[in-house]
C-alpha cells in the first residue's frame, strides 16, 4: 500500500479529487501567498506548479466560478513545501486568513446578526456555497460548544487537519466568540469513520 502523503494524506481517501470549488478560494491562495511573502514566496509556489493549477494560481480565478479542488489541494501542497517550508500547523493560520476574506464581506450580515452557535447551526448552508461535494453538518451545539462532522465524504489531510479548523475559529471570532479553540478530534486518516471537529468559546 502507498504511503500516506504528509500533506495529502492517505492515498485512499480520493473522494475529494471529484469535488469542486469556488474560485474565491482559489484567488485567495495567490492573495495570501502575495501579503504573507512577498513576490518571492508566490513566484516559489508557482515554479512548483504545473497545467492548470499554475494557471489558476498565477492568473485570475472567477470568484463565482467552479474549478477543481484537486487544483485547489496542488496549490496548497505547493504552499505547504514551498514558502512554508513543510509545517502544516501553517496552515491553520491560512485557513482563518482566508475565511476572513470572504468573512467580513460576503456574509458581513450574517456575523453581524448571529452569535457563534446561530452560525455554526448553518455550517451546512455555508459549505456548500465553498464547496460542491460531502457533506458537512453541526451535530451538537450550545451557547459555547459545537461538535461538527463531515457527513459525507473527505478532504486532503491538511484542509481537515488544519485549515478547517482555521476557517471556524475566523468565524466563531468574527460573530463574537472570545477564547476560540478550534480542533479536529477525529479524522479519516487517522482511521476514524468520519472526519469531526469540536470548537469551545466564551
Amino acid at each position: 500500500m502507498p504511503a500516506a502523503d504528509p500533506a495529502l494524506g492517505l492515498p485512499e481517501r480520493t473522494s475529494w479529487r471529484g469535488y469542486q470549488v469556488k474560485g474565491n478560494l482559489l484567488a485567495a491562495r495567490a492573495r495570501y501567498a502575495k501579503e504573507r511573502w512577498g513576490n518571492a514566496g508566490c513566484e516559489l509556489v508557482a515554479s512548483s506548479l504545473e497545467g492548470e493549477a499554475r494557471a489558476a494560481f498565477t492568473g485570475t480565478a472567477m470568484p463565482f466560478a467552479w474549478y477543481s479542488f484537486a487544483t485547489l489541494a496542488a496549490i496548497d501542497r505547493a504552499i505547504v513545501f514551498g514558502p512554508m517550508g513543510g509545517d502544516l500547523s501553517q496552515m491553520k493560520h491560512f485557513g482563518s486568513t482566508i475565511a476572513r476574506y470572504d468573512l467580513s464581506t460576503i456574509y458581513k450580515v450574517l456575523l453581524k446578526v448571529g452569535s457563534p452557535s446561530f452560525v455554526l447551526k448553518r455550517v451546512n448552508i455555508v459549505y456548500s456555497t465553498y464547496i460542491r461535494g460531502g457533506a458537512m453538518a453541526a451535530t451538537h451545539v450550545t451557547k459555547e460548544h459545537a461538535m461538527i462532522s463531515l457527513a459525507e465524504g473527505d478532504f486532503p489531510f491538511y484542509f481537515c487537519e488544519q485549515g478547517i479548523p482555521g476557517w471556524f475559529s475566523a468565524a466563531v471570532e468574527l460573530s463574537g466568540g472570545k477564547d476560540v479553540q478550534v480542533d479536529q478530534v477525529e479524522c479519516v486518516h487517522r482511521g476514524a469513520a468520519h472526519c469531526v471537529w469540536e470548537a469551545r468559546w466564551a
